[in-house]
């Protein structure tokens, strides 16, 4: 007898998870990804992949750009479209951008925009860095990489008048003592992609979509004749679920 054969849904799960392990991702990130797939009001299917993901989208530039080559599969998240649906730090709008994600097609893309530096406070738990230890935890290769190019920049400093420093974040404190930070003015200023940025870089992905569908199908059948088992309880996995916070995340998958 001929094994049953697979849904698209289970495929599309199997496919995911031989890619995390290939990657040597952490077990608690096979996890969260078992659970997505275990909701059952999430569709998942050949009408609904998606060509591209833009997250924290801002103006939407990449995914206008998009629709205009054609790519109307095409998604973008931001707090501002839905602060219900599309706040990546509650629940509901992580694990909506886990389960865009997962809908991806190969040779798809995805665009996540916030500034990334390990400079910042919000990425101290991986970085280690502080007012007593401000070279942080060089193991890490961001981290090592971020202090090169910090001992580099005097080599670029003007001769001329110190330019003004901007400010992009007002820092205050909630009622219960806890320390945040919120955009302001200028950071909104100087964080949105222009337009033309978006159309440019959709014309690229044009350019190179096959080349990218062939290399991702390529890595698909590599992943899958691998066996490795993901390990579970590895001190790697109980630094994300601290560091990450993942844990109020699966409780609300459970």
């Amino acid at each position: 007898m001929d094994p049953p054969k697979m849904s698209f849904k289970e495929v599309k799960k199997r496919t995911i998870l031989q890619g995390l392990r290939a990657l040597k991702a952490p077990a608690v990130i096979g996890v969260l990804v078992t659970s997505i797939f275990a909701i059952p009001s999430l569709k998942w299917g050949p009408g609904h992949e998606l060509d591209h993901l833009e997250l924290f989208a801002g103006q939407c530039s990449v995914t206008r750009g998009e629709f205009q080559e054609g790519r109307t599969s095409s998604v973008a998240m931001d707090l501002d479209h839905n602060p219900e649906t599309m706040n990546m730090l509650t629940n509901t709008g992580f694990v909506s951008a886990l389960y865009h994600a997962t809908c991806l097609r190969p040779g798809s893309g995805c665009l996540a925009a916030p500034v990334c530096s390990s400079f910042v406070y919000m990425n101290s738990g991986t970085a280690r860095r502080s007012e007593s230890n401000p070279y942080g935890q060089e193991c890490y290769e961001s981290v090592l990489s971020g202090n090169e190019e910090i001992s580099q920049l005097g080599e670029f400093k003007p001769r001329t008048k110190s330019t003004q420093t901007i400010s992009l974040v007002d820092h205050y404190y909630d009622a219960d003592g806890n320390r945040r930070v919120k955009g302001n003015g200028n950071l909104k200023a100087s964080q949105a992609y222009p337009l033309g940025f978006g159309v440019a870089l959709a014309k690229l992905r044009t350019r190179h979509a096959k080349e990218n569908r062939r290399r991702a199908l390529r890595l698909i059948k590599q992943h899958a004749r691998k066996s490795q088992i993901m390990k579970r309880c590895t001190r790697k996995d109980g630094l994300w679920l601290k560091c990450a916070n993942l844990n109020p995340v699966l409780e609300f998958l459970a």
